[in-house]
């Protein structure tokens, strides 16, 4: 049944709904009259019901002719994150920030696998490397005077991001504010402090030895750690592609972020893991995410040929088996590696 009622635009209630007012837009009154005749809303297949922050729901409605949807519903629906400036009058939508857009995969320090400073601040600060008496760590020592510009204020949070991509974790900060953290895969611990008598910033890896002793190489260890992430990263794109055919026809532009983040964040891991075989192990693993690259990619081909409107709905469900056996094969091999049978 259609209703409407009359009221005045110029509300904050109107603002909030529209996200049109802004600072180009001066607040005015204006009498209007509203159409709610039922409009649905389908977002690839699947059906929108849009609600309010407060979890109420919302009808659309039309006005002349022209129909209005809550903003903060079709946006939370599309992925965006939505926020509402009050001081200005203006609705916000972001998309959200990829997780991948950042990972890098770089040099490392010897055969640990563990990123190296040298990565954020450049290689002229390193100043020294030294290996402990006990055979168990080796310190490096840098310069701040000689990182990189800009870096001095950044290059820890940058470092730790850095660390955790390769499968670290901050385990605790002691009161001189020494950062430790540690690979629960390899054993390893690195700390990071200042020097203070020579002012220099400190890289200190420990339990080396342990590493060795535990039958696990570190440099496989954390290289079939990054392996798993670069296949989680397959598989997700992968599963997107299957669920958008599910729904039985796909999006111009969901195909365009698909493809976007596979072949221009995605491939590019790939090529730096192939430079980083060091091992019959990590080649093992290596061919495996080969593999799998190369059936997503058939994915994403035939989920391109549907959303043209061809035929390809057999095609897609038979790679999407496919891929979903090579993954789990993967994480089973990268499973032996890093829990080897006693």
């Amino acid at each position: 049944m259609k209703k409407r009622f009359s009221f005045a635009a110029g509300m904050l209630t109107m603002a909030l709904l529209f996200g049109m007012v802004g600072p180009a837009y001066a607040a005015y009154q204006k009498q209007a009259t509203l159409y709610f005749p039922g409009i649905q809303i389908v977002l690839n297949g699947e059906p929108v019901t849009p609600k309010d922050a407060a979890g109420n729901t919302v009808e659309p409605f039309t006005i002349d002719g022209t129909t209005y949807l809550p903003v903060r519903a079709i946006g939370e629906a599309l992925g965006l994150e939505v926020g509402w400036d009050g001081s200005t009058n203006t609705v916000t939508l972001t998309s959200p920030a990829d997780e991948w857009e950042n990972y890098i995969v770089c040099d490392c320090y010897g055969d640990f696998s563990v990123p190296s400073l040298e990565n954020v601040v450049g290689t002229a600060a390193l100043v020294d490397v030294y290996e402990l008496s006990t055979g168990d760590g080796v310190l490096y020592t840098y310069s701040p005077d000689a990182f990189k510009p800009g870096k001095i204020d950044t290059f820890a949070e940058e470092y730790l991001d850095l660390l955790m991509q390769y499968g670290f974790e901050i385990e605790r900060v002691s009161e001189d504010k020494t950062v430790y953290c540690k690979d629960a895969i390899s054993g390893i611990t690195v700390a990071l402090y200042w020097e203070v008598e020579h002012h220099n910033f400190c890289v200190l890896l420990m339990n080396v030895q342990d590493s060795k002793a535990s039958g696990i190489d570190a440099g496989t260890a954390s290289y079939a750690w990054r392996i798993s992430q670069y296949a989680e990263r397959v598989h997700s794109l992968c599963d997107r592609a299957a669920r958008c055919a599910d729904n039985g026809t796909g999006s111009a532009s969901e195909l365009q972020n698909i493809s976007s983040a596979f072949y221009d964040k995605t491939l590019p891991v790939l090529e730096m893991l192939r430079k980083d075989i060091a091992s019959d192990q990590m080649y093992d693993l290596y061919m495996a995410a080969y593999n799998l690259t190369g059936t997503a990619e058939e994915m994403i081909y035939r989920y391109a040929k549907l959303e043209a409107g061809e035929s390809a709905g057999g095609e897609l469900a038979a790679y999407s088996e496919k891929e979903v056996n090579e993954y789990w094969d993967l994480l089973d091999a990268i499973g032996d590696i890093l829990s080897p049978e006693e």
